[in-house]
């Protein structure tokens, strides 16, 4: 794992081999020069993490190793220790790699591919087996030119863990969509923040407590911020670290009674089959172009317009319903499970 945004597809596939009492190794890599996820994490952590959750749920832990600028020799010594059979991979192509790990058998590497990017596919550093997509239609960024398989949802997953909490609090989940701070950008992400700061000042207002997910970008930090960082107005809770499972994402959108994004974030495409009530607002300073190209067709009922003078009258309406998705996991599939057994068929 290159990034905490690989642990929402990867840990339910993990955790699903450990509750079958199989070996696993877990490898962390902060090899990047820029963009570094992991940097602020460190073995003790993740650890940590591990042991309880492995204690929590009664499986079996992993072997868990993590890796640094200077640690190449060092996981190539691993490698050769625990020789896996199966490697499963997210980054096969990462745009600043200080070094990738290598792998020196002949393992079944599979890729857990990212919406539309299947450029990653044309030079990738290891060559995927199979990769996994996270739609059903993604093949149509073309995937279809490569072995690809789509076994259901994985995120829904997660699901399989959480739990709702049976108090009377109306909640509100917001996955954060970091603000761009370059001298082209910046007078539209000061907008932005300052609409975040009267949506929080209006939702405290509406009895709701505010959960708000950041974007961990990684490290160096660039030309860009959190809008928390602009706003006078604070969520009640803040989630700035996502070594968490169920992930937050999953679970807060689950347990909430309403879900937010303001202007774009991919995120609305996990959290919108976790809550029924999931809210797309745009405002001044957001990118109309990504709106329209990638929400408005198919999702133009769940788009609240705020520049327009009935927005918050709207959002008003909208907030008051409630979230009516309930997980079955008897309904539901445990695609983890089915990516097991698909990949002991290759």
């Amino acid at each position: 794992m290159f990034g905490t945004s690989n642990f929402q597809d990867m840990l339910p596939v993990l955790f699903e081999h450990l509750s079958q009492d199989d070996d696993c190794w877990v490898s962390f890599f902060d090899c990047f020069s820029k963009k570094r996820q992991l940097h602020g994490y460190d073995i003790n952590e993740i650890q940590k993490f591990f042991s309880e959750k492995c204690q929590q749920y009664n499986f079996k832990k992993p072997i868990i190793t993590f890796y640094r600028h200077d640690d190449r020799d060092q996981y190539l010594k691993d490698y050769k220790e625990y020789r896996p059979t199966v490697v499963y991979v997210q980054e096969i192509n990462p745009k600043y790699p200080v070094w990738y790990p290598k792998i020196l058998n002949d393992a079944k590497i599979i890729h857990f591919a990212w919406w539309d990017e299947v450029k990653h596919l044309k030079d990738p550093q290891v060559k995927p087996r199979v990769s996994i997509l996270k739609q059903k239609d993604d093949v149509k960024y073309g995937y279809d030119k490569y072995p690809h398989t789509y076994l259901g949802n994985l995120r829904m997953d997660h699901l399989k863990y959480a739990v709702r909490k049976k108090d009377n609090v109306k909640r509100c989940f917001i996955p954060e969509t970091y603000l761009r701070m370059g001298q082209k950008d910046k007078n539209d992400s000061l907008k932005i923040a300052k609409f975040c700061d009267n949506l929080i000042e209006f939702l405290h207002k509406n009895s709701f407590e505010i959960i708000w997910k950041k974007r961990e970008k990684g490290y160096p930090r660039e030309k860009w911020c959190s809008p928390l960082d602009l706003m006078k107005h604070k969520p009640d809770v803040i989630i700035d670290r996502d070594l968490r499972f169920p992930s937050s994402l999953c679970e807060h959108a689950y347990i909430s009674d309403c879900c937010i994004v303001i202007n774009d974030s991919f995120a609305f495409f996990d959290i919108m089959h976790m809550n029924t009530n999931c809210i797309i607002l745009t405002t001044e300073g957001g990118r109309k172009h990504k709106i329209d190209d990638f929400f408005r067709e198919d999702f133009s009922e769940n788009i609240i317009d705020m520049k327009n003078e009935d927005g918050w009258e709207k959002l008003q309406i909208e907030i008051e319903k409630q979230n009516k998705f309930e997980y079955n996991s008897k309904q539901q599939d445990n695609v983890s499970n089915k990516i097991i057994e698909y990949v002991k068929s290759l």
